[in-house]
């Protein structure tokens, strides 16, 4: 009992220190049925009442294991309802399957969705998640390997989009199987987590007891490095702010820098000043940025003269003049920066260059459909449709059909009049068939008349476009 008892204490001061519970909020725990996410329900479920908040649960069924998905469901289902919680449980709109492109991307980004669907729905306040402290030093080990900076290296928030919250990131996995055990709670196991394939697998299976053998306490120190780093980067972020602020020119997808006051800046300071731009231009995207993209900034800034542009990820660019380094929005979108994804057949497309997330579900008949004026929900006549279809970047000369025209426009001047400003047209896709020839929707805007479902469609294909908000772009 004092095991126990201790073993709360410190998941409550956790939870204090990085306040991730207010009284009187309501906090929706995602639950799978693994041993983690039980532990982490019946923990906060101990401590609700000391917390004063309330719970519900969601337990989202990615719909990969046939054999044990359906049994997971069942068991998350009634572990909520012993504890008298309202549940919801969900799963793809359309199924993911092992042929997924970029699949665990795609089922993290669907999950990711799905619990911010039924926050909404149950009014909660917060997503707690069941991360802990060997999850910490697997993700770590991981970006350190991918050759992450400070920021990376600080691992998972303990509270990030000041929603998500991790309660049992300062316990292992052994502190939580111990208390299962004490407790006598069941727990589902997933085979999946003894498969080599996934890198986090290996890191988990493989690398931690080899550094395990250098090192016994090598989850803690891992764990405490990030904590280190996680304090270290929030200050430089900091001072990178206030230098931003006080010296640079902004306006909308624009930020101007004093070359001469920025090259006398600490060169490590001078790294987060520029990650902070470019976090700022790509409206809180770093995606795919990495030292490299920094140090090129840095060496045109170096340079005499003018120079640029330079094209980094996520359609930004750098430039400078006599006087200013300056990172921008691309006006258009160039080559390098365009994308292009084909889907064979209805499912969920990620479009990493929109920070979208496109899904594509057939239906038969039109009972299914929700004219709820959700702009990003449409619906097609299937028949009228022909699969390969492209998910792609808009190209110059361009045309459709808006719904409700009998005539064509160039899609360049349907997003003017939709005042969609320039830097933000580059990331909306379009949805094409036939050989990428014709548009079917200019995605979250509007759909061309001629694949329009009416009355008599007997199949009907339902398009959702989901705009990645930032809680979706993390761990």
């Amino acid at each position: 009992m004092e095991k126990t008892r201790l073993f709360l204490k410190k998941i409550e001061k956790t939870i204090l220190r990085f306040g991730m519970i207010e009284p009187g909020e309501r906090i929706l725990v995602a639950v799978s049925g693994g041993a983690d996410s039980v532990c982490l329900l019946h923990v906060l479920h101990s401590l609700a009442g000391a917390l004063r908040c309330e719970l519900s649960v969601a337990h989202f069924d990615h719909g990969l294991r046939p054999a044990e998905d359906p049994e997971e469901t069942v068991f998350a289902a009634s572990l909520a309802s012993s504890l008298n919680l309202a549940c919801a449980c969900g799963e793809p709109e359309v199924p993911l399957s092992p042929r997924t492109p970029s699949l665990e991307e795609q089922a993290r980004l669907a999950r990711y969705a799905f619990l911010e669907k039924i926050r909404s729905r149950f009014g909660a306040h917060r997503i707690a998640l069941a991360h802990h402290m060997n999850d910490q030093a697997e993700t770590v080990l991981m970006r350190l390997l991918r050759g992450s900076g400070t920021e990376g290296l600080a691992g998972m928030a303990p509270v990030r989009s000041g929603r998500f919250i991790r309660p049992l990131i300062e316990v292992s996995r052994g502190e939580i199987e111990a208390y299962l055990q004490m407790k006598g709670l069941p727990f589902m196991t997933d085979s999946s987590n003894r498969s080599l394939d996934p890198l986090r697998n290996r890191v988990r299976l493989e690398l931690i007891p080899l550094l395990a053998s250098f090192q016994p306490r090598i989850v803690e120190r891992l764990a405490a490095t990030a904590e280190i780093l996680r304090l270290d980067h929030a200050f430089l972020k900091q001072c990178a702010d206030k230098w931003i602020e006080e010296r640079c020119g902004r306006e909308p997808g624009r930020v101007r820098i004093p070359r001469a006051a920025f090259t006398s800046l600490p060169a490590g300071l001078q790294n987060h000043v520029i990650r902070e731009i470019v976090r700022v231009v790509a409206k809180g995207s770093l995606r795919s940025v990495d030292i490299r993209h920094i140090d090129a900034v840095k060496a045109i800034n170096a340079a005499p003269g003018s120079r640029g542009p330079l094209h980094l990820p996520n359609g930004i660019r750098a430039e400078v003049d006599p006087t200013h380094l300056i990172v921008s929005s691309q006006l258009e979108v160039p080559e390098e920066c365009a994308f292009s994804y084909v889907l064979e057949e209805p499912g969920v497309c990620a479009v990493p260059e929109a920070r979208t997330v496109l899904t594509l579900r057939l239906m038969q008949g039109a009972d299914g459909v929700q004219l709820d004026g959700n702009p990003h929900r449409e619906y097609f006549d299937a028949d009228k449709i022909r699969f390969p279809l492209t998910v792609r970047s808009i190209r110059p000369g361009d045309r459709f059909r808006p719904l409700g025209m009998s005539g064509t426009r160039k899609v360049k001047n349907f997003l003017i009049d939709m005042k969609i400003p320039r830097s933000e047209r580059r990331r909306i896709p379009v949805l094409t068939h036939r050989s990428d020839t014709e548009i079917v929707w200019v995605c979250g805007l509007r759909i061309d008349d001629r694949f329009k479902w009416t009355s008599g469609t007997k199949r009907v294909l339902e398009g959702t476009y989901l705009r990645q908000a930032t809680a979706l772009e993390g761990e």
